[in-house]
């Protein structure tokens, strides 16, 4: 579907807030936290509801993304 220089393109615009700078990685911090606890919770059984639903922009998105290494 896409060709090499549609990826590059997209991996320009991936990482425009990629993990250049601190603040775009600590921005992402609280999200990641409170993804790995909601999954801790659910693996230690203290949690019943197994689904994990968290909405954000794309300002939260694509770092958070970066920070993953995706």
């Amino acid at each position: 579907i896409f060709n090499y220089e549609d990826l590059k393109i997209w991996s320009f615009l991936a990482y425009k807030d990629g993990p250049a700078y601190n603040i775009t990685v600590e921005m992402t911090q609280p999200l990641f936290a409170d993804i790995m606890q909601k999954m801790i919770a659910i693996r230690e059984g203290f949690a019943t509801n197994t689904t994990v639903l968290n909405f954000a922009h794309e300002e939260t998105v694509l770092p958070f993304l970066a920070v993953l290494g995706l």
